[in-house]
């Protein structure tokens, strides 16, 4: 099932201008090449991008000589937020930007002549590239220089730990941890304060693609290698001369599963067979990985096929892991073109978003987590030209990076275009696992999907009863009770429309207890207070009172009888009776005999509501006794008998209450 939607671009000199389905477009332009890279959502929406110029460029109204790069934060509207220029002794660039959940941001790039960031240097040295973590403000925290030519990629997590991979060829030293390979790929990970928690390379004969990193700090690499290597005692077999390895390591960095994936190439086809990619991890430790292939690619016993009619086309895969690196599923994408590309993976509302190239145009399709292909986007117009930079932010919206190319002009423009909301279709076998709760009279259903079906089938199951259930144009579905009953429900749902009927969705196991919740009912001053969970209703004298549904705490204006009638969300109800007399003065005693006869023995202020505080003099005025959170638990202590005299406080009462009290023993 496919639904396509291509996305038109209309052209003035070679640039798009005017687009009908996008919310807007930043273009960022010079005399001469100017390349957008990259681009990371931050907290609030705010939207981060780097581009690299070797002339000058204009970001917004603000312009600046190259050859250099820019740092740029825009708002969701496209209003700029800020722009910082890094300035270059040389031909260097910035190549990555994430940003973390407290709203920093991090970038790499290269230092092979110096760098300066934000009015700091980064000194410079032959074959050395660096990653930097700078405030939402753009304001540099730290760096670390890394002596290696390039870093092909970096991801941070919410907490701010990064992860990068790279390629080395020789020896260096990361944060006491040494590496040494003729040609391989290396990963390491960063606090978040830029110290090195630990660092390792892949074989002695490998290249690098993609890293990921989840919020546990667990941490994925991808690339290529041609020579067998272990990891921690696993161990990948290279089985021709592009062999894919996917790893995942713990927090700590040892491996937990290392897998190997068999690649057929064209006889004819470039040594840099692999060499683009991109992983997302889930947070239940699964992986979703993409890439290219030509002839053939074995993921376990999910063997994908390419493109029959052209050896040198390559074709996209799509691949999902399980927590112990088992292949959950793998699908294809077969391309006849050549130049095709997986950048950037997202996982937002139980959809696997994959951004790239397809050869001509850049696209974004979507999967279902189960491996199905939901939709696509085609941006037409980017006829050859490269979108590297993919996100989405807490209201949906798409957001695409990247460069023009007018040929004409012998130019390239880095742009930013917020796509907003797609609108995409729903195939029958994109619903997803439901949500049970009570509801009235029964169990509330409800599911989520990209968008609606048209007729969900619901199976809904207790003990030995099944109920079939079918609901027309809405994820939601009531199911009366037999069913009043507590204990363990399953339920699944699987959606249908024009294009058929899909699969069931995994059974969703939830425990239903139909008991209502613990009702409190508290009389203060002249109020009464209910607190539970459940919903309940405020009846006087036999009739609704006047106060809304679910109001905690009421100011009754007349004596009576005050019922709150309770009921939870499976129907269940009870009423309770609170008599109400509006307070007094309560009493307050002026005599205590503390002689063990149980009579008189304590200096009694149960009648009062609220937090009372009690103060005790004798007759010259000194304080014999406090407490500011009195419980009638005073019997004179060892005072000797005789009149003394107490003041009282309580926020039921606007004045200190006094009197006399006297103490017989």
């Amino acid at each position: 099932m496919k639904f396509l939607v291509l996305i038109k671009l209309f052209m003035l000199g070679g640039l798009p201008v005017a687009l009908a389905q996008y919310a807007w477009l930043r273009q960022f332009s010079g005399n001469g090449y100017v390349v957008g890279t990259n681009l990371s959502i931050g907290n609030n929406d705010a939207i981060y991008t780097i581009g690299n110029f070797n002339n000058d460029v204009s970001v917004f109204e603000h312009s600046f000589s190259g050859p250099g790069s820019y740092i740029v934060k825009v708002t969701k509207h496209g209003d700029l937020s800020w722009v910082h220029p890094v300035i270059y002794n040389g031909n260097d660039a910035l190549s990555q930007i994430r940003s973390d959940g407290a709203g920093n941001i991090y970038i790499t790039g290269t230092c092979n002549q110096g760098v300066t960031l934000g009015g700091q240097s980064i000194p410079g040295a032959q074959n050395t590239s660096y990653v930097a973590k700078l405030t939402g403000d753009g304001q540099l925290q730290w760096y670390q220089r890394i002596p290696v030519q390039n870093i092909i990629e970096i991801d941070v997590n919410q907490q701010g730990d990064l992860v990068l991979i790279g390629r080395l060829a020789g020896s260096i030293t990361l944060g006491g941890n040494s590496l040494s390979c003729s040609s391989c790929s290396f990963g390491a990970a960063l606090t978040t304060n830029g110290t090195f928690r630990w660092a390792k390379t892949f074989g002695n004969q490998s290249m690098p693609i993609s890293t990921t990193i989840d919020d546990d700090g667990n941490t994925y690499f991808n690339g290529t290698f041609w020579a067998d290597f272990s990891l921690d005692g696993k161990s990948a077999v290279a089985t021709g001369q592009y062999t894919l390895f996917y790893a995942r390591m713990d927090n700590l960095g040892t491996c937990s599963w290392l897998t190997s994936v068999k690649q057929t190439e064209s006889p004819e086809s470039s040594p840099n067979l692999v060499q683009d990619g991109a992983m997302k991890a889930d947070g239940n430790g699964n992986l979703f990985a993409g890439g290219h292939y030509f002839m053939s690619a074995e993921f376990g016993n999910h063997v994908l096929h390419g493109s029959t009619t052209n050896e040198h086309a390559s074709s996209l895969y799509i691949v999902k892991f399980d927590v112990h690196g088992n292949v959950d599923w793998a699908v294809p994408r077969v391309n006849h073109s050549t130049g095709n590309s997986i950048d950037n993976i997202v996982i937002k509302n139980n959809t696997v978003f994959v951004a790239g190239q397809d050869g001509l145009h850049v696209f974004i399709y979507a999967y279902s987590m189960t491996g199905d292909f939901i939709h696509e986007i085609v941006l037409s117009q980017f006829r050859g030209d490269i979108a590297g930079g993919f996100g989405i932010d807490a209201e949906d919206s798409l957001y695409v990076s990247g460069r023009i190319t007018d040929y004409s002009a012998n130019k390239t423009t880095a742009f930013i275009l917020k796509l907003g909301i797609p609108a995409i279709p729903l195939p029958a076998n994109t619903v997803y696992a439901p949500l049970v709760q009570c509801a009235t009279a029964g169990i509330e259903i409800t599911t989520t999907a990209i968008e609606h079906a048209e007729v969900y089938q619901w199976e809904i199951r207790y003990g030995d009863k099944t109920v079939m259930i079918e609901t027309p144009g809405t994820a939601l579905v009531f199911m009366p009770g037999a069913y009043g009953i507590d204990g363990e429900y399953q339920v699944r749902v699987r959606g249908k429309n024009a294009n058929g009927t899909g699969s069931f969705s995994p059974y969703q196991t939830v425990r239903m207890d139909f008991a209502l919740s613990e009702l409190q009912i508290e009389k203060q001053c002249n109020k009464i207070v209910a607190k539970t969970s459940d919903s309940f209703t405020w009846y006087f004298n036999g009739a609704p009172a006047s106060y809304p549904e679910g109001q905690t705490e009421i100011s009754p204006r007349e004596e009576g009888e005050y019922v709150i009638k309770q009921k939870n969300a499976c129907g269940q109800s009870e009423s309770n009776i609170v008599n109400y007399v509006k307070a007094g003065a309560p009493f307050i005693p002026n005599i205590i005999t503390p002689d063990g006869d149980d009579f008189n023995e304590f200096f009694d202020l149960s009648g009062f509501d609220g937090n009372t505080s009690v103060f005790i003099y004798d007759r010259w005025g000194s304080q014999v006794f406090q407490s500011r959170a009195y419980t009638s638990d005073w019997n004179g202590d060892k005072l000797s008998s005789g009149v003394y005299f107490y003041l009282v406080k309580n926020p039921c009462f606007d004045k200190p209450m006094t009197g006399p009290l006297t103490i017989i023993r």
